[in-house]
C-alpha cells in the first residue's frame, strides 16, 4: 500500500467554508455571524465566556459579571436561548444507518423562518 505526504487543502476537508474560516480563527478573534451560527452549531471552543465576548466585540464592555450575579431579565433572555436551542434538539429523529432527520414538522418551521441577512 502506497502513502503520500500530501498535506489537504482544507484544514477539515468535507466540512464548510465557514467552519474552515473558523477553525483559522483564535479564542479572542472576533467572529462573523456565520462563524458564531457554527461555533453554536459544533460546540467550539471559541463560545467559552460568550457573553462576555460579544459585549467586548460587538458593544463596549470591558467585563461583564458572572450568570448567576446578573439580573432577571439578563438572565432571561440567555435561558430563553437554551430553551428554544433545547426544543429543536428534541425535534431530531432517531438516525437511519448514517443519515440524520429531522421531525417533518420542525423541518417546515425553519424553512419558514425568515432569512438571514445576506452578510458583505
Amino acid at each position: 500500500m502506497e502513502t503520500t505526504n500530501k498535506t489537504p487543502t482544507q484544514p477539515f476537508p468535507g466540512r464548510t467554508a465557514v467552519f474552515d474560516s473558523l477553525a483559522r480563527k483564535g479564542h479572542d478573534d472576533k467572529l462573523t455571524r456565520d462563524q458564531l451560527a457554527c461555533a453554536l452549531y459544533e460546540g467550539l471552543p471559541h463560545l467559552q465566556n460568550l457573553a462576555e465576548k460579544l459585549a467586548r466585540q460587538h458593544g463596549k464592555a470591558s467585563a461583564l459579571t458572572f450568570f448567576d450575579l446578573m439580573d432577571e431579565h439578563e438572565q432571561n433572555f440567555w435561558k430563553l436561548i437554551a430553551d428554544q436551542l433545547i426544543e429543536h434538539a428534541s425535534k431530531w429523529q432517531p438516525n437511519k444507518g448514517s443519515a440524520c432527520s429531522l421531525d417533518p414538522a420542525e423541518y417546515e418551521w425553519l424553512k419558514n423562518l425568515p432569512r438571514a441577512k445576506a452578510t458583505a
